[in-house]
């Protein structure tokens, strides 16, 4: 009875020294130097004496315990190691993969935007051939231009003839009332011809109406239009320059004003500004 009270205690020291190991070695090592202290007093209870071969099994037991917890500890260390490693690979991994991607994301919206911008210039400029493209093709007289080929077929051909002349590269529009309403009805019939804004300007100019400034303007906004189009009539490259001219303080005096009551001067596009002989 006593030996199989022996066993059974010997059993549940050992088991509860595996748990404690397994737990803490801390905790094995003070519950068993609590144990190891108190065997004296647990044979005197229960009346049994411990065998030097079940005293030496006990303490080659727990060196054994305490040599697999610190093995065992090592390991687990180890791979906790390799365990954090890892993860730090993985998040210099995961960190460079969303910089990429931030960059990807970058670039996408960067063409995204450059595709937007196309896709708007290009609509801008079907409008404007759609709104201006036929007038592009107009020449200062109201023709349509076609290469060498001049058209008189338009509805502004000869809208200057009797209204205008020319001597040493000076362009003179008579300002006379009824010129001017003729450029008028000009701007009504045809609003997208440029020129007879251009004629109306400079009458309204020398009778300084201030309103010649919105004339002034709206050729130069139709012109910065029709000399974007392809196959445009070269004259709107020229009278855009001169009407650039004319809206810039720093260059008006370049653009003649004869001050005459019923005529007007422009210097002749693309030719140097010449003295009037009369």
């Amino acid at each position: 009875m006593k030996k199989k009270t022996v066993i059974l205690i010997s059993f549940v020291i050992c088991t509860l020294l595996a748990l404690c190991i397994f737990v803490s070695w801390w905790l094995a090592l003070t519950i068993g130097l609590i144990i190891l202290g108190s065997l004296g007093h647990i044979e005197r209870i229960l009346n049994i004496k411990w065998s030097r071969k079940w005293s030496i099994f006990l303490l080659i037991l727990f060196g054994l315990l305490s040599a697999g917890n610190i093995i065992y500890s090592h390991y687990k260390e180890r791979n906790l190691h390799e365990k954090i490693k890892r993860a730090e690979g993985d998040a210099t991994t995961a960190k460079s993969q969303v910089a990429d991607l931030t960059e990807n994301e970058h670039n996408l919206r960067e063409k995204l935007k450059q595709t937007e911008d196309t896709a708007s210039t290009a609509k801008g400029q079907i409008a404007d051939l759609t709104e201006y493209g036929e007038v592009a093709t107009y020449d200062f007289n109201g023709y349509q231009q076609s290469g060498l080929f001049l058209s008189p077929f338009t509805p502004v051909a000869k809208w200057n003839e009797g209204h205008l002349t020319v001597r040493n590269g000076v362009y003179r529009f008579d300002c006379s009332q009824d010129s001017m309403n003729l450029y008028e009805n000009i701007i009504k019939k045809c609003p997208k011809f440029p020129f007879a804004y251009l004629a109306l300007s400079q009458c309204l100019l020398n009778r300084k109406d201030p309103s010649w400034k919105e004339y002034a303007t709206k050729a130069q906004l139709i012109l910065q239009k029709t000399t974007k189009i392809p196959l445009h009539s070269q004259a709107h490259d020229g009278w855009l320059t001169q009407v650039n001219k004319l809206l810039d303080p720093a260059q008006m005096n370049s653009v003649l004003s004869s001050g005459k009551k019923h005529e007007s001067e422009y210097r002749e596009p693309n030719k140097p500004l010449e003295k009037d002989t009369r």
